[in-house]
C-alpha cells in the first residue's frame, strides 16, 4: 500500500514538473475524429471542389494545377506550401498574377483559394471527421449544430 502511494507521489512530481515533454504519435487524435493527414486531403480537397469553389473555374483550376504539379503522395500541407510558393511568385511578377493552364491568375485568388483551404481544414478538425472504412463502415461528418454540442453523425 505504501508502495502504491511512492509511486502516486512520484507520478503526480513528474506531472507537475515544468521541464516535461510529452511526445504524441501523429494518430493520437484520431479516437476524437481527427483525420489522419491523407484523409484530411482527400476530405478538404473534396470540399473545396464541390462546396467552397463549384461555381468558381479559376479556383478549380487553381486546385487542379497545385495537386497536379505536387508529387502523388503529396498531402494537404504540401498542398498549402506549394500554393504559397506561387503566391510568392505572383507577389514578384510584373503582372501581380501568374499563367496557369493556359490563363492568368492573380495574386489576390490565389490568396482567396489558400484561404478557403485553411477554412475547410479547420473546420474539418474542429467539427471531426472520418473517412470510411475498409470493414465497410461509414464516413463520419459531423457539423456545427446551434445551441447544442457536435456529436458525430454517421454519414
Amino acid at each position: 500500500m505504501a508502495h502504491d502511494a511512492d509511486i502516486a507521489e512520484q507520478f503526480e512530481k513528474h506531472l507537475n514538473s515544468p521541464k516535461q515533454t510529452w511526445l504524441l504519435g501523429a494518430g493520437v487524435s484520431y479516437p476524437g475524429n481527427i483525420p489522419l493527414m491523407y484523409p484530411l486531403t482527400e476530405r478538404v480537397m473534396e470540399l473545396a471542389r464541390n462546396e467552397l469553389f463549384a461555381a468558381d473555374a479559376d479556383a478549380i483550376r487553381i486546385l487542379d494545377f497545385v495537386v497536379g504539379d505536387c508529387a502523388e503522395i503529396s498531402h494537404i500541407e504540401h498542398h498549402l506550401t506549394h500554393l504559397g510558393d506561387l503566391i510568392s511568385i505572383a507577389e514578384r511578377s510584373r503582372t501581380g498574377g501568374i499563367d496557369i493552364g493556359g490563363g492568368h491568375v492573380s495574386k489576390e485568388k490565389l490568396e482567396e483559394v489558400h484561404r478557403g483551404l485553411i477554412e475547410q481544414i479547420a473546420s474539418t478538425v474542429r467539427w471531426g471527421y472520418q473517412a470510411a472504412r475498409k470493414n465497410g463502415e461509414g464516413e463520419i461528418v459531423a457539423e456545427a449544430q446551434i445551441g447544442s454540442p457536435c456529436p458525430p453523425q454517421a454519414g
